[in-house]
């Protein structure tokens, strides 16, 4: 695993990506996967740039939990999402590839894998004592609720993250991982390793089976569209939530603005 400042991400490449990549897990190829293993890149300067939204934070989220928000969490839980994409199977029960079995839906069950054992492996974490109970926070702050508030209503058969952080959102308020009271956001620290646990079963049966219209019936049965997602969107819209993202990337002005550079 390494974290890293990218040098320079723009142009085609970027533009195809779906959204900006705040990391990367390569190869994909589980053959070559199997004989060299993987590599994951963390992109430290992109997840900087992500900066807090204060009116958001005190109108959507309890007081207590304000401490927990910032770069360091995102980082952490970033890295805890790539590394969780190496976990569980890549083929079902009867040896056909997973992406192959369920279709559209292998990429929103994949991607909702990784972010809820990105929280639920805080347990070994903070077992081996890697991290400390406010990193432990800060990463069930950015994971379970920060990264998850919807800002818009996805389109399920096109928004493989929205759709999956909607999944997350509904079953981590029917479930009393996170609650809403009198119009603010709050986490059960215990209660969201239990979601998570309860939620990443269910996703990892479906992945052996290979079972894909189980797989879409278990998306949609959990992307509803909700009152509080609805509360979620409108006062985010209210606060001028900024949709796009500046990436600092100095070491590739430095580089393009250099002598030897401008010489050729």
């Amino acid at each position: 695993v390494a974290v890293v400042d990218i040098v320079y991400m723009v142009g085609e490449y970027q533009a195809n990506r779906p959204g900006i990549v705040v990391g990367q897990t390569l190869p994909n190829d589980p053959k070559i996967i199997q004989e060299y293993g993987r590599k994951i890149f963390i992109y430290k300067n992109v997840l900087e740039s992500f900066d807090t939204n204060e009116k958001i934070l005190d109108r959507l989220i309890d007081k207590s939990l304000h401490k927990y928000s910032g770069v360091k969490g995102r980082v952490n839980s970033t890295i805890s999402h790539e590394i969780s994409h190496s976990l569980g199977p890549k083929e079902t029960i009867n040896g056909i590839k997973i992406d192959d079995a369920l279709g559209y839906w292998s990429s929103i069950l994949e991607e909702l894998k990784a972010e809820l054992l990105s929280i639920l492996n805080m347990k070994y974490i903070l077992k081996i004592k890697l991290y400390t109970e406010e990193e432990f926070k800060q990463v069930c702050y950015s994971s379970g609720l920060s990264r998850i508030l919807p800002i818009n209503k996805p389109v399920i058969e096109r928004d493989t993250y929205p759709t999956m952080d909607l999944m997350k959102f509904n079953y981590f308020l029917k479930n009393k991982g996170i609650s809403l009271e009198n119009g603010k956001f709050n986490i059960d620290f215990e209660n969201i390793l239990e979601n998570c646990y309860s939620f990443v079963s269910e996703v990892l049966d479906i992945q052996y089976a290979g079972d894909r219209e189980k797989a879409e019936k278990f998306v949609r049965c959990w992307s509803y569209w909700s009152n509080e997602a609805e509360y979620c969107v409108k006062t985010i819209k209210e606060c001028g939530m900024r949709l796009y993202k500046i990436v600092n990337q100095n070491l590739a002005e430095e580089i393009l603005n250099s002598e030897s550079i401008l010489e050729h």
